[in-house]
């Protein structure tokens, strides 16, 4: 095999085990007034309102079991008794997006390398 087939290969060995790679699950108990992070996500609770946001804004609300909007998958309880909600959220992170970005892009570079310079 030659220099650029490996690099075809490594570019699609990165961008599968980007896909592949098992994010981590954030958890937090958030009750009224309380706020914090997790990951990107800014949760905050107010008024009884769960309120999940990211870069973009809003992502998640919810009114105690009654899911108002939903941008986002991530898995929330409340419990009645004490107000609070336990709220988690499958993660990520940027990282993994850079790595299957760069894969397809060394992959595509090296297939227009091959298919089109190369061997023209």
């Amino acid at each position: 095999m030659e220099a650029e087939e490996y690099l075809l290969l490594l570019g699609l060995a990165l961008a599968v085990l980007a896909l592949v790679y098992p994010g981590q699950t954030l958890s937090g108990e958030f009750c009224e007034g309380s706020h914090g992070k997790l990951g990107d996500y800014y949760v905050s609770v107010s008024d009884g309102f769960l309120r999940v946001s990211g870069e973009s804004g809003d992502a998640f609300v919810a009114y105690r079991q009654n899911v108002i909007l939903r941008r986002v998958p991530l898995d929330y309880s409340y419990s009645p008794d004490s107000g609070c909600y336990t709220v988690k959220i499958r993660y990520k992170g940027q990282g993994f997006l850079y790595v299957f970005a760069g894969g397809l892009a060394l992959a595509g570079g090296a297939f227009f390398y091959m298919a089109f310079l190369k061997y023209h």
